[in-house]
Formats: C-alpha cells, sequence, structure tokens
C-alpha cells in the first residue's frame, strides 16, 4: 500500500512537473513575443530556444504547443537574418507537422506557405513558386477559393511573381484576391492593396500605386487604428512613392511626421523606426542633399550593425545605402570598401547567387563607372548579367537594369557593342516590364541621346531629349536627378545645336540647383561651370574669362582632395577623364591669347599626380608603415602570379589587387601635397640665360609657352599628328644609326628660336609623346641641340630647384651588374621559357671600374655581380647612389633585342595569363578590355632582369614592386639598361615605366634611356658620366657634358650612342667641387714665382753681404797699409 502511495505521489510529482515546464515554456513564448513586437531580436531569441527547450521536455517535439512555439522561434531566426539555419529548421517542422496532421492539416498549409514566403526571401524564387503554387491548391481543395488564409497564400505567390518578374500573373492573382474579399465585403480587401501598389510601382504606374496605397492606409486607419504598425507601414509605402516621383516635400512632411509618431511610441532601434529613417536618408539623398542623408544613414548602419550583426539583410542594405552616399560625394575609396563588405556579408547568408548579391554587384559597377573605369565596370556587370540569365531567366527584370546599365558603360566608354536595333528592344523592354515613364526608362532615354550626340545624329537627340523634357516636368520637380540630367543633357544638344541662349538658361538654371543641393565644390557644379563658360565663350560674353578660371581653380582643389583618398589606378583614370573636361578651358585660353592662364593651369595640373606619387611614403608613422610593408608584400604576390600561366589564378590575381587598392588609398589618406608652384617663382629662380619651356597638347594642336627671367610667350606649334609622326620618324632614324634630319627640328624648334636669343640652358615640360623625343639630338642646320643649350628635360616645374642636401657625410653606392640570368636562384618557374635574357659581360667591367673609382674617392662600395645580382638584394638596398647595370624590358610595344644591347630577348610571344581568359570570354567588350595586358596596373609590363631570370620570373623586379622600394635615402639611380624611360603615355601622367617607378619610390634623381643602347658605348659613356660627377660637376652638367664629349668622338658621335640618357629629377651632386684646373696652374706659377723670388732675394742677400765683407776686408787691409 505504502509503494502504491509512493508511486502515486511521485506521478503526481512528475505530472506537477509537466504542468510546471509546459506553463513556463508557454509564459517565455509570450515574452519572446512581446520581445519581438518591440523590435528586440536577439533578446528574444534565447528566451524562445528556452521555451521550445522546456515544451519539448514536457510533450515533445510533436506537441501542438511544440510545434506552434517552434513555428515562433523560426520568425525570431528570421527577423534576425539567421537564414542559413532556418531552411533546415523549416524542413524540419513542415516534416513533423505532416507526421503529425497530415499534408492538408490547416496548421501544415500555414507552415508550408510561410516555408514558400521564406524560400522567396532568400531568392529562391522558384522554388519559392512552386511550394506556394502547391499550398494553394491544396488551401482551395480543403479550404476554398474564398478562405481568408487561401487568399493570404494567393498573395504571398502574386508577390514571388513580382519578384520573379511576371507582373502580369502577379497582377491577375492580386486582382482576383481583391475581387473575391470585395464580393464578401471585408475591409482587407484595401489592405492586400498594400502589396498590390509595390507591383504596380516596379512597373512605373505610380498614379495606380499611389490610389491603392491611400486606399490601404485608410482601411487600415479604420480597421488597426493610426498608430498600428500594418497602417504606418502603409503610410511609408507612400513616403517611399513620392520618392520615386520626385515628390519630394510630400515625401519629407510625411516621413517627418512618421518619424516623430514613431520615436513617441517605440524605441529608436525598432525596425520601422529605422525603416522609415532609411527612407528619408533615401529622400535626401535623391534630393541632393547628401549631408543630410549621410548622417542618417550612418545612424541607421551603426543601431542595425550593434542590434541585428553586420549580417543581417537590413544591415547590408544600410551598407548599401551609405555606400552609394559616399559615392555621390565623391568618397569613391570609402563606398567601394562598403560595397565590398556588404558584398561579404551576402555571400556569408545568401551565397552568391542570390538577387541581393548581384544588386550589390552592380552597385559596386556604378562605383567604377563614375571613376571612369570602364572596364571594370564591365566585367563585374557581365558577371552579374550571367548570373542573373541564370538565375532568374532572361527576361526578368533585373536583367533589363544589367543591361540598361551595361549601356550607359558602353556610351562612356565610346565602345560599339550597342546598334540601333539592339538598344530599340532594350527600350521595349524597359516599356513592358517598368512603363513609360519609370525613372528607368526615362533615364535610359537620356542615355539614348547620349548615344545619338556620339554617332554626331545630333538634331534626333534634340528632338528625344525634347519629348522628354515636356513629359518629365508632368510628374517630377527640377530639383529631380532625372531632371538634372535631362537639363544638362539638353543644354549640351542646344550647344551643338548653336542655340546659345537656351543652352545659356538651362546650364544657368542647373548651376543654381546643384550649387544649392551640392555645394559650390561638387564635381557636378565645377562640371556645370565648365559648360557654362563654354556658352559663355561662344556668344563672346566676358563672362566666360572669369567662369574658365573659376572652374579650373575648382577643379584643382577638388581633384588634390580626391587624389589624396583614392587608390593609385582611380587617380590615373580621373586624371584622364578630368583631363578631358579641361580642353575647351584650355582652348579658351588660346584663342584669346590668356598665356599667364594657360601656363598657370598646365603648371598646376602637371604638378599634382606627380605630388601625389611621389609623396606617396612620406608620412612615416607606425600605421602607414606597417601598411607600406603590407603593400610591399601583396605588390611580389600579385606579380610572382600575374607571370604564372594558370588561367584559374585570374579570380586570385583580382582579389590580391583588390586588397593592394584598399592599402594604397589607406595610405594616401594619411598623405599631404605641397602647394603649387608658381609662374612667379620659376622667374625667380631661373636666371638671364636660362628658359622654361612648357608643351601643352590642346585639342589635337601643340602649344608651348616660353618663360624667360622677366617674359613669357605663348607660341602655336603645329598639328599633334603631325608631331606624333615626326617623333617616330626621328627615333626612327636614331635607334638604326642612320642620318638624323630636321624635319622635327623645323616644326618644333624653329617656332621657338626667337625667344631663346642668349639662352644658354634650356628646361622643357613635356606633354603626351614628347616625353619619349630626346631634344638634345634635334639637328639644327647641322648642329645637335645639345651643342647650343643644355637641355633639360622635367616632369614638373618642381624639380628646377636643385638638390641642397649635405653631401659631407660618408656616401656609398651600391652597384648591380652583369647578372647570371641562367642561375638557379631558386625552383623553375614554367613562364621563363617565354621571356629570354643574354649575358652582359661587358657591364663587369663598367662595375669594376665603378668599385675601384669610387672607393679611391673614399666611397663604401656594395657589388653585386653574377649569381649575387639578386632581386632579393636589390629589393633591401637603401643606398645614397644606385647604379643597375643589367636588362630592362618593357611590353607596351614591340620589343625585340639588337645584337651588342641591353635589351630583351624573346624566344616566343609572351603570354600572360590574362590573355587565357579572352577564348572563354563571349563579350567582344570583355575581349578587347582584357587583351590590354595591363588590367591591374600597366606598371606590371616593363621592369628589370636580376640573377635566374631566364628561369624564374620571381627574379624579376616589375615597376610595379619598385614603386614600393623605400628609396628617400637615395640621391641618385642610374638605369645602365635598356628603354627605362618607355612605358605607357596617359593623358596629364607622362610616362607609366620604370624610371617613374624610381621616383615614385623616393629617388630623388634618376638617369634613364630611351631605347636599347650599345653596350661598349655605355660602359665608356657611363665611366665618363660618373668621372665628371666625383669631380663635383651636378648631374645634369654632367650628362651635357658627357654628350657634348661623345659629339666630338670618332666612332660614337652618332645620337644612337649618346642621345638615349636622360636625367629626371632634381639636379643633385654626389661630391664637392674640385678646384678648377686653370685656377690650380695659377697657384703652382705663383708658388713658384714666389719661390724663385725668395731665391732670387736671398742669393742677392749673401752676394751683397759677400761684396760688404770684401770691402770691409779691403778698407782694412788699406788701413794697416797706411800704418
Amino acid at each position: 500500500m505504502r509503494f502504491i502511495l509512493s508511486l502515486l505521489f511521485l506521478s503526481a510529482a512528475f505530472v506537477h512537473a509537466q504542468q510546471f515546464d509546459t506553463l513556463t515554456a508557454l509564459s517565455k513564448n509570450e515574452q519572446a513575443l512581446n520581445l519581438l513586437d518591440a523590435g528586440k531580436f536577439r533578446q528574444a531569441l534565447p528566451v524562445a530556444k528556452e521555451a521550445y527547450r522546456l515544451i519539448c521536455k514536457a510533450e515533445g517535439e510533436k506537441s501542438p504547443n511544440s510545434l506552434t512555439i517552434m513555428g515562433n522561434l523560426l520568425l525570431i531566426h528570421e527577423r534576425l537574418g539567421q537564414f542559413k539555419k532556418l531552411e533546415l529548421l523549416y524542413q524540419r517542422c513542415l516534416r513533423l507537422k505532416t507526421q503529425v496532421n497530415g499534408p492538408e492539416n490547416y496548421d501544415t498549409l500555414i507552415t508550408m506557405k510561410n516555408f514558400g514566403s521564406f524560400l522567396r526571401k532568400i531568392g529562391k524564387l522558384k522554388k519559392s513558386g512552386q511550394i506556394l503554387q502547391k499550398t494553394l491548391n491544396l488551401q482551395i481543395k480543403t479550404l476554398g477559393r474564398e478562405n481568408d488564409y487561401t487568399l493570404i497564400t494567393m498573395q504571398s505567390l502574386a508577390t514571388t511573381y513580382t519578384q520573379l518578374g511576371k507582373f502580369p500573373q502577379a497582377e491577375k492573382l492580386y486582382k482576383s484576391c481583391i475581387k473575391t474579399l470585395e464580393k464578401q465585403r471585408k475591409s482587407s480587401a484595401a489592405i492586400i492593396n498594400n502589396d498590390f501598389a509595390e507591383l504596380y510601382k516596379k512597373m512605373g504606374r505610380y498614379s495606380a500605386a499611389a490610389k491603392l496605397l491611400r486606399n490601404c492606409i485608410a482601411a487600415r486607419q479604420k480597421l488597426l487604428g493610426i498608430s498600428h504598425p500594418e497602417t504606418l507601414i502603409s503610410l511609408h509605402n507612400l513616403g517611399a512613392l513620392y520618392i520615386e516621383t520626385g515628390e519630394y516635400d510630400k515625401a519629407e512632411n510625411l516621413y517627418t511626421s512618421l518619424k516623430k509618431h514613431l520615436t513617441e511610441s517605440l524605441e529608436k532601434h525598432h525596425p520601422l523606426v529605422l525603416n522609415v529613417s532609411s527612407n528619408l536618408a533615401l529622400l535626401y539623398r535623391e534630393n541632393l542633399e547628401l549631408t543630410r542623408s549621410l548622417k542618417i544613414n550612418r545612424e541607421v548602419l551603426d543601431i542595425r550593425s550593434k542590434t541585428l550583426g553586420p549580417t543581417h539583410p537590413d544591415t547590408i542594405d544600410s551598407m548599401n545605402n551609405l555606400a552609394a552616399n559616399l559615392s555621390l560625394l565623391g568618397q569613391y575609396n570609402k563606398a567601394e570598401l562598403l560595397y565590398r563588405d556588404a558584398l561579404r556579408a551576402t555571400e556569408k547568408i545568401f551565397g552568391k547567387n542570390h538577387l541581393e548579391y548581384l544588386t550589390t554587384q552592380v552597385n559596386l559597377a556604378s562605383n567604377y563607372i563614375v571613376q571612369s573605369r570602364y572596364r571594370t565596370a564591365y566585367v563585374i556587370m557581365s558577371t552579374a548579367l550571367k548570373k542573373a540569365r541564370d538565375l532568374l531567366g532572361k527576361d526578368h527584370p533585373f536583367v533589363t537594369r544589367v543591361l540598361a546599365n551595361m549601356l550607359v558603360i558602353d556610351i562612356r566608354a565610346r565602345s560599339v557593342n550597342w546598334n540601333p536595333e539592339k538598344i530599340n528592344r532594350l527600350i521595349i523592354r524597359l516599356r513592358q516590364q517598368f512603363g513609360a515613364n519609370s525613372d528607368l526608362t526615362m533615364i535610359t532615354h537620356i542615355n539614348l541621346s547620349s548615344w545619338l550626340l556620339s554617332r554626331n545624329k545630333t538634331t534626333q537627340a534634340y528632338e528625344l531629349l525634347e519629348y522628354l523634357y515636356q513629359n518629365l516636368f508632368k510628374r517630377v520637380q527640377q530639383a529631380h536627378r532625372l531632371s538634372i540630367v535631362l537639363i544638362a543633357n539638353f543644354g549640351f544638344v542646344c550647344f551643338q545645336l548653336k542655340k546659345y541662349d537656351q543652352a545659356q538658361s538651362d546650364f544657368e538654371l542647373l548651376r543654381g540647383v546643384i550649387e544649392k543641393k551640392y555645394g559650390k565644390d561638387h564635381y557636378l557644379t565645377i562640371r556645370i561651370k565648365f559648360l557654362l563658360a563654354r556658352v559663355y565663350a561662344k556668344k563672346k560674353d566676358p563672362r566666360a574669362l572669369k567662369t574658365y578660371e573659376s572652374a579650373t581653380t575648382q577643379l584643382y582643389v577638388f581633384m588634390k582632395n580626391l587624389l589624396l583618398t583614392t587608390n593609385k589606378k582611380t587617380r590615373l583614370n580621373l586624371f584622364s577623364t578630368y583631363k578631358d573636361l579641361q580642353e575647351n578651358a584650355l582652348q579658351f585660353y588660346v584663342d584669346t591669347s590668356a598665356s599667364k592662364k594657360l601656363f598657370d593651369h598646365s603648371l598646376r595640373f602637371k604638378s599634382l599626380l606627380f605630388e601625389i606619387s611621389s609623396r606617396q611614403q612620406i608620412s612615416r608613422n607606425e600605421e602607414n608603415l606597417q601598411n607600406i610593408n603590407k603593400l610591399r608584400k601583396k605588390r611580389r604576390q600579385l606579380t610572382t602570379m600575374y607571370f604564372q600561366k594558370n588561367a584559374d589564378k585570374n579570380q586570385e590575381l583580382t582579389d590580391i589587387y583588390r586588397e593592394i587598392e584598399k592599402l594604397e588609398s589607406l595610405i594616401a589618406s594619411k598623405n599631404t601635397i605641397k602647394s603649387t608652384i608658381t609662374r612667379e617663382q620659376i622667374q625667380n629662380q631661373i636666371r638671364d640665360t636660362e628658359a622654361v619651356i612648357d608643351f601643352l597638347v590642346v585639342k589635337n594642336n601643340l602649344i608651348a609657352t616660353v618663360v624667360t627671367k622677366k617674359k613669357l610667350h605663348m607660341i602655336k606649334i603645329r598639328n599633334w599628328n603631325t608631331i606624333l609622326q615626326s617623333i617616330t620618324q626621328l627615333r626612327g632614324q636614331i635607334t638604326k644609326k642612320a642620318k638624323v634630319t630636321s624635319e622635327i627640328s623645323r616644326l618644333l624648334y624653329s617656332p621657338l628660336q626667337a625667344y631663346l636669343k642668349n639662352i644658354k640652358r634650356i628646361y622643357i615640360i613635356p606633354d603626351r609623346d614628347l616625353f619619349l623625343l630626346p631634344f638634345s639630338c634635334l639637328n639644327i642646320n647641322g648642329e645637335y641641340l645639345a651643342q647650343k643649350y643644355q637641355v633639360v628635360t622635367l616632369n614638373s616645374a618642381a624639380d628646377l630647384w636643385a638638390d641642397k642636401s649635405d653631401i659631407s657625410k660618408e656616401q656609398n653606392i651600391t652597384i648591380f651588374a652583369n647578372p647570371d640570368f641562367d642561375a638557379q636562384i631558386s625552383e623553375k618557374n614554367a613562364v621563363a621559357e617565354d621571356l629570354f635574357f643574354r649575358a652582359l659581360s661587358g657591364t663587369k667591367n663598367e662595375a669594376e671600374y665603378l668599385q675601384t673609382t669610387f672607393k679611391r674617392n673614399g666611397y663604401k662600395t656594395y657589388i653585386y655581380v653574377e649569381k649575387k645580382a639578386t632581386k632579393q638584394q636589390f629589393s633591401s638596398m637603401n643606398g645614397q647612389i644606385l647604379h643597375i647595370a643589367t636588362h630592362g624590358f618593357s611590353l607596351f610595344g614591340k620589343n625585340t633585342e639588337q645584337e651588342d644591347t641591353r635589351g630583351i630577348s624573346q624566344k616566343k610571344t609572351i603570354e600572360l595569363p590574362i590573355i587565357q581568359k579572352i577564348a572563354a570570354s563571349p563579350d567582344s567588350y570583355v575581349q578587347a578590355s582584357i587583351k590590354n595586358l595591363g588590367k591591374f596596373d600597366p606598371f606590371l609590363l616593363c621592369g628589370l632582369a636580376f640573377a635566374g631570370a631566364n628561369h624564374n620570373t620571381q627574379q624579376i623586379a616589375t615597376a610595379y614592386e619598385i614603386q614600393q622600394l623605400d628609396l628617400h635615402n637615395t640621391r641618385l639611380v642610374v638605369l645602365s639598361a635598356c628603354e627605362t624611360d618607355v612605358g605607357e603615355i596617359r593623358k596629364g601622367s607622362g610616362v607609366i615605366g620604370i624610371r617613374r617607378a624610381f621616383r615614385d619610390a623616393g629617388a630623388k634623381t634618376v638617369v634613364s634611356t630611351l631605347w636599347q643602347i650599345d653596350d661598349k658605348a655605355t660602359a665608356l659613356f657611363i665611366k665618363t658620366f660618373y668621372d665628371y660627377l666625383l669631380d663635383g660637376v651636378s648631374v645634369r652638367n654632367a650628362l651635357h657634358l658627357t654628350q657634348k664629349k661623345f659629339i666630338q668622338h670618332t666612332k660614337y658621335n652618332h645620337p644612337f650612342y649618346w642621345g638615349a640618357f636622360i636625367v629626371d629629377g632634381v639636379d643633385t651632386r654626389i661630391a664637392k667641387p674640385r678646384p678648377k684646373s686653370s685656377l690650380l696652374t695659377i697657384i703652382i706659377v705663383v708658388t713658384l714665382l714666389v719661390v724663385i723670388l725668395i731665391v732670387v732675394i736671398i742669393g742677392m742677400t749673401r752676394k751683397r753681404a759677400a761684396q760688404r765683407q770684401r770691402l770691409q776686408e779691403r778698407t782694412q787691409r788699406r788701413q794697416l797699409r797706411s800704418r
């Protein structure tokens, strides 16, 4: 009996414990739902998990309570964006409910519907559609077509169809839902309108969307109240529609009121509050109030990152919004980093084959478009397009959006991928999918007008823009971004058609709008100023000069600030882009003979990019040094991988390059730029016998500005194409050792001759291909220019000032010569067979001579020859003088070696990995882009060879790596190799090559060569050059004296032997000047005369003393006789 009582007691206790766990679980479930409603998802999750654990313990996982709490747990996971776990949890929940309740059970079907909606959220749209369609069929069968839950599933399926781009099917389902509900006279009919309105918005049917939303708001307000979240969501959606249609005042009033109402009843981190704030930021961005937008986007991102985590979809959405804001403000690097963070986060939760990932890719490509990095943008867009077609189908609206963006790239890059038929098909798609008045359709029409302009179809462009002009302002305000683009294009077309009054009106209107929204210093304001100045110039309006001057000054400040925060590749692209913007200003200065303005402009912009590049490592703080070391390693890694023949490495190459760009931007952001050299400073610096000649190519004409101590003259030379042909002709004559004609001299020098009277030294600042012209070799009536003047070539006017650093301290020289290119320094590299370098035995004697000579003059010498002349030794040195006698190479053009020259030999065509992608790429634009071997960086295509280079390309030092050396203590670099000054010519950027790389690394002065040079003649040239240097002659004077000496040489007097060498950088010395020989002779002669005089005086003194002695003796003898 006692046992039975005990058993009953234990059973009662167990039942009581079960009931307690059930009650606790249900209580915690209620607590979790309250936290969920409050937007506190992270706090809700552990409470819901505990509730589920307790209910499973008490009732088992298949009980109705367990399945209900499991459903709530799924909802919290979904709100937290933990999607990877969710799919498995949904499948498990659905399996349990099917087992317990059966496949047609009401609760099972609700879970199936939720699962289908979840799949839509994670981008599995086709699977979502299939499950929702299956659920709908079962609900119609079991519940009937008019059941509320059947209609909810029908609505969810319609939303999936909307995202799939199946707009007709979606519209049909929505209308069916509404018709059924209206038939039943249920107020929920208006509630469905909320999603229906979103469909119409996507289709560009804005009036219909607005009507549906207003009906929805009225119904929800009546049914649920104004403060209910569902009502507030509808108000939020209406505000978004106002933004889309450019009704900014209405949107701002609605959002401001909505935000105030929400913050009074909800906490600031509630999802609805953040959604409203995010849309308010979007409103400000669209309204061009970028500073306000930026502040809100940062606040929202910060809150979402803290409350939801960095990988939540809402956080990723905030990253995209903030990045778009930064891009509009010109902070491209920050935008890119944020877009890439968003891509990584999206990949983590959704994978790469998801619409959100593809959308962020397109956003990133758009950021590259505004930087004029069209190739990079096009490759990214092409990748997104291919994935979108596979994922969504070729007719999906997202695919259409990507195609519209690719048209933009094509127009701006002036490519030929698009033809009228292809563009027409795109516009038909846009109208069908988005409507004729949608933003995307309108902007594509505007882009079409640009395409017509680029094909010289100005009248057609005008007619199209006039039509858009009349229609657009019916629905948007003048401050709308579409309006700004349209007015700018319309004004430009009017200008092309010589309708200057209309163009002026448009540009003046735009300037006011943009200055108000963006500020005076924004690049859009500057662009409009340039356009307006152009109109003024055509109308002979005196405001033209002042407007051009203001625009160019603002552009300089803008570029200076922008270039300091971007990576190297972006700097080069932007510099080229903005140089094109200045062309009309320069032409105006030329036409109006504003020579001082032209020269001032040239000074500013030519020095800008060189200043930024050469100062990259000057900020030596600890953080910057760490980034510089990281950058070095990454550059070495990229170079090594770049020369490997593995097509699979291309993605890895791209990833490494992105890391490099990030580091470059971080380093650049710590730097500053010195103030620009002025015209007055130059004239104060030069002597009466010196002149500066600044060349500038302006709209295919060469202009020269000659600056002397007191005067400045502008001279129009000739058509640039004629000059280019003459440069090629002269270089061909020299390298073939033929007779040098005077054609180029007649074109270039003759127009300047009258302004160079009494001048002995000329400083030349070239432009474009003039950097490749050996000015010293110009033939002037049988006399070389080097005989008439000392010719100095400068990259920028800053190099006019001589190096005044101390040279009295102990000095050293590091010499690399005669590398053993066949040495097995490390494991053989497969690509080495493509590059072959012949031995340079003559450079060994050159090195030994320098070693002996410099030792004799008290220098420490470090010499690396044969197997010791490795890239590793080269990369670690930091000497004051660096002499490199090895092969140089350049892959920018044809590069084959002549006998006995210091050039590259090629066993076969060089095949770099980037080419191997061409065959796999179906797109002609991508093929054309990738054919450019400098896809990553043009500095990768030239460099120097060291020991072992014939077996391993790791022994090749590319200019790309040289740039990252620390040569700030290096006074002089002598590149005794071929073509070390040859490279890619960039507008406003000079030559991208080896010599430039050494300057970027910090070397004060670099001696380099313009063509392949003779080995023996070079050895003699170098010996003579160094002899002058060690006598205390400056580098420029030493080169000039050596050239003059060679001109008189019986064997090596042809320019081929002496004209290749040029000096870049400041004028420096490596030794103190010795007394001149004439003075020494005078000293010796005077000394000898003094000695002789002393000897004569002493002799005469002794003689007179002897005479006096004899006279005294004679006198004494006479006196004795007289006694």
